[in-house]
């Protein structure tokens, strides 16, 4: 017999991984990436193998980053405190699950979701809805949780013994940890969620992408977790860097309408500017990198680079008063 299990590499899908070891089923890991996520895709896949290597089961990963920023765009469920769609992006995840079980033969899905863990969408009323949308009715197993919940297809056909399942609800974490020294767990990560769309600062960035380039992607989506945003204009924004690490990913960053603002001699950080540059915009994007730029008590020169030409412009001491330019922070 073998299970399906929706992994994120957090402690409840770690010790669901334990629970189905225990219970002589065979499970496979099935992790859905998305551009919201705090990691890329392959710094993600490198940290869930090291922990599936450990369990001795197997990974599989798809992204499914445009369907998610179209629930984003729209949802039908709604969203959480920020901009998290939460119930439509569980739908979506299990939904992908199912089409992925069908082809590797496993017989149902396995989730460490804990009622009551998450008030959005690990309710009792939710986890039906997501299963009647999902088109899982009975095939999904939350081992945590099963307890409180009505008998699951694997419990009622004997696959799973129900006896030893469990009833942790809530969204204190004491028996999650209890339950890990059982199983001689050592090592996990803290608890924390990993989805961008729950953080309030990410967030003002996504509302101001949303109003400005409702038709985004992936790229402009992914460019949101680098550095320091400023609107400009309606057409225009500017992304500083903060460390050198986002030095090298601004500079490795080409598209049609791209423009890169460099301090000369690496005084200060990179800017990327995206959209389209009018005079105006181009003269605050050079105030506001010039802003972040050590003067030494010197005028601050800035090349602006475009897909067409390269100048190099000398700023004024007394440009870029940060008092000045944060009212355009995002």
């Amino acid at each position: 017999m073998r299970a399906l299990l929706l992994f994120s590499g957090g402690l409840d899908s770690i010790l669901a991984a334990y629970i189905m070891k225990a219970q002589n089923i065979g499970a496979r890991a099935f992790y859905c990436h998305t551009v919201f996520s705090h990691l890329c895709c392959a710094d993600a896949v490198e940290n869930l193998s090291k922990i599936t290597e450990s369990l001795g089961i197997s990974l599989d990963v798809i992204d499914i980053s445009n369907e998610q920023i179209a629930l984003v765009k729209k949802s039908k469920y709604g969203n959480g405190e920020n901009l998290n769609p939460c119930i439509d992006c569980k739908i979506l995840m299990f939904k992908k699950a199912k089409y992925y079980m069908e082809e590797v033969s496993a017989s149902f899905i396995v989730s460490g979701e804990v009622l009551g863990e998450r008030p959005m969408s690990q309710r009792k009323d939710v986890f039906n809805i997501i299963e009647r949308d999902s088109f899982l009715r009975g095939m999904i197993l939350r081992p945590l949780s099963a307890k409180l919940l009505k008998p699951t297809v694997p419990e009622l056909k004997g696959w799973i013994n129900r006896d030893n399942l469990y009833d942790i609800a809530g969204r204190g974490r004491k028996r999650q940890f209890k339950l890990a020294d059982e199983f001689g767990i050592k090592e996990y990560p803290n608890p924390g969620g990993g989805c961008l769309l729950t953080n309030p600062c990410f967030c003002r960035r996504l509302k101001d992408l949303l109003t400005y380039c409702p038709d985004f992607g992936v790229d402009e989506a992914d460019l949101l977790k680098l550095g320091r945003h400023f609107r400009l204009s309606e057409r225009a924004k500017l992304v500083v860097a903060r460390n050198e690490k986002e030095y090298a990913k601004i500079e490795d960053i080409s598209t049609e309408n791209s423009v890169k603002f460099i301090p000369q001699e690496r005084k200060g950080p990179i800017s990327l500017g995206v959209g389209r540059f009018r005079k105006s915009d181009f003269e605050l994007a050079i105030a506001i990198t010039a802003g972040y730029c050590k003067s030494n008590g010197k005028e601050k020169s800035i090349k602006i680079v475009t897909k067409t030409e390269e100048k190099v412009v000398i700023v004024p001491l007394a440009a870029g008063d940060r008092k000045k330019i944060e009212k355009f922070l995002i």
